[in-house]
């Protein structure tokens, strides 16, 4: 049976060429003496990004770091870093053994897996068939809930109800993987049970896994803080992409509860939202999507007085709540996930139940809304003392340099693939409205093939124009043919009764002995 149309990528020129040059710095990769480390993540930006980012850094003096991800639809990129960065190449699903066989060639010494979104279910098992040790780390709760966040069907908290619960969460909103809860839970219980460390940034976070999975003991290790405090500033800000379970309908609350009792209040998303909020007089606004690293510039430019988190969902770590104990500002924060050991002790920060309403939100806004107190910045995470921590236990396996040029799957450059499209209008209310940033430049893109095809369709309406007229004139000119013709007809009825009247009367039958003669003599 020959593979679906969507999986079927057209060969182009120097594709050959690309996958010789990708496999000879895998070969090289497979030479290196030091351990060889596979990271698999989604293939979103966000913390995880971040994390895996910063983590690559760190060890990247002391071992090699490769990352797996999701591209497109049916694909996973394996891209190397550092001096291996030429070191990448695309696997279509149906073609994992081969990726398997190229990461036992390189020598692969530990697998981490950071999360499984876009990924299929048999990245649970890479570490087996590899046969090397691995690690996980709880970004947010992938091992529990197939929505990842601990949200309902309305983007808030669910309260982690039982598996009967969970069951018609998935009913209404099924999992990546087609599995019931008690079938993927089953799945990562079994990977988390053999891996060799369960790692959480927070205490929140490891014992919520814990609950969940009895046999895991979560190790907590805190995500590292930013180094530099920015200049102290004054306003209310929401930091990072605002969506249902980030709080993003809390803060539409608190705008209209702020609206309706005329209340000295601003509320600014630095960032981007789910949605475009309908309603004018609103006082909320967005600056729209930002580049990492730019936050920390960002607040101090909005010079606000508070910073407020309205997050329905119980938070592993928040790296944009390190931005904000680090700006110096009063922090608001609802009282879930690693937000409650993250500001305990904090004395500029505060703690609502995250259910409260939103008038109790914005009238403790209010109060902290002062001049801010000297800044606090926690001490940065040590490098070598992360570096330490997870290479412990870590040695370099022998590579098979040969076996990686021996490779037959795999494509380079990346793959194509058809995916479903946003219409123009969706982009416009997420790139413009909403303020993100992907679906602006989409949308910026994909505009002049707009202009054209709506140019293409006012010149074909302009030739059916024409088309139409000629075709009218037409059938007015064969209308008039058609009345000369009823004339005729008419005309020749006439001559036809006329000759019927005169065959018919009697002189015509008297003279008919007369004709025949005539007849008879005109031979």
């Amino acid at each position: 049976m020959p593979p679906p149309a969507d999986a079927i990528i057209p060969a182009r020129e120097g594709d050959g060429e690309a996958r010789r040059q990708a496999l000879a710095a895998f070969a090289r990769l497979a030479r290196s003496p030091r351990p060889r480390l596979l990271f698999v993540t989604h293939g979103r930006g966000g913390g995880v990004a971040r994390h895996v980012r910063e983590l690559a850094a760190i060890l990247a003096p002391r071992a090699d770091i490769l990352v797996l991800r999701p591209h497109r639809r049916s694909f996973v990129a394996l891209e190397g870093g550092g001096a291996f960065s030429d070191a990448r190449l695309w696997f279509h699903h149906r073609d994992w053994p081969g990726l398997i066989g190229l990461l036992r060639a390189v020598g692969i010494a530990r697998v981490h897996l950071h999360h499984v979104q876009g990924l299929p279910p048999a990245v649970l098992e890479l570490g087996r068939e590899i046969g090397c040790p691995w690690d996980a780390t709880i970004h947010d709760y992938y091992p529990a809930c197939p929505q990842y966040q601990l949200t309902d069907a309305s983007g808030r908290y669910c309260g982690e109800p039982d598996e009967a619960g969970c069951a018609r969460c998935l009913a209404a909103n099924p999992a990546q993987w087609p599995m019931g809860i008690g079938e993927w839970r089953a799945a990562f219980a079994r990977f988390l049970g053999d891996a060799a460390r369960v790692i959480a940034p927070s205490q929140d976070a490891a014992a919520r896994i814990a609950r969940h999975f009895p046999g895991v003991a979560p190790l907590v290790w805190p995500h590292a803080e930013p180094r530099e405090a920015p200049a102290a500033t004054r306003k209310v800000l929401v930091l990072g992409g605002l969506s249902p379970a980030k709080g993003m309908d809390l803060l539409v609350a608190c705008a209209r509860d702020a609206a309706a009792r005329d209340l000295a209040l601003r509320l600014r998303v630095v960032g981007h939202l789910a949605w475009p909020v309908d309603g004018e007089g609103l006082p909320v606004s967005f600056t729209g999507e930002y580049a990492e690293g730019e936050l920390a510039a960002l607040i101090e430019q909005e010079r606000a007085d508070a910073i407020f988190f309205p997050a329905q969902w119980p938070e592993t770590w928040s790296y944009t709540l390190g931005e904000a104990i680090a700006s110096g500002l009063p922090v608001l924060a609802t009282d879930l996930g690693a937000f409650r050991e993250r500001l305990a002790g904090l004395s500029r920060a505060r703690l609502l139940p995250w259910d409260a309403p939103a008038a109790r939100f914005n009238d403790a806004l209010l109060e902290m809304a002062q001049p801010p107190a000297s800044r606090w910045l926690p001490s940065p995470a040590d490098d070598k003392a992360v570096a330490d921590r997870h290479l412990a236990g870590v040695e370099a396996r022998p590579g098979d340099p040969e076996a990686c040029l021996g490779i037959s799957e795999g494509l380079a450059p990346a793959p194509d693939e058809a995916l479903p499209q946003a219409t123009l209008v969706e982009l416009f209310d997420d790139g413009v409205r909403s303020g993100n940033g992907r679906s602006t430049a989409e949308l910026r893109a994909r505009l002049p093939g707009a202009d054209h095809a709506l140019e293409s369709a006012r010149a074909a309406a302009q030739r059916t124009g024409d088309l139409e007229a000629a075709l009218a004139e037409a059938r007015a000119r064969t209308g008039a043919l058609e009345r000369d013709l009823d004339t005729a007809r008419a005309a020749a009825g006439g001559l036809e009764a006329r000759v019927a009247a005169l065959e018919a009367s009697t002189s015509w039958r008297l003279t008919a002995p007369l004709r025949a003669l005539a007849r008879l003599l005109g031979r």
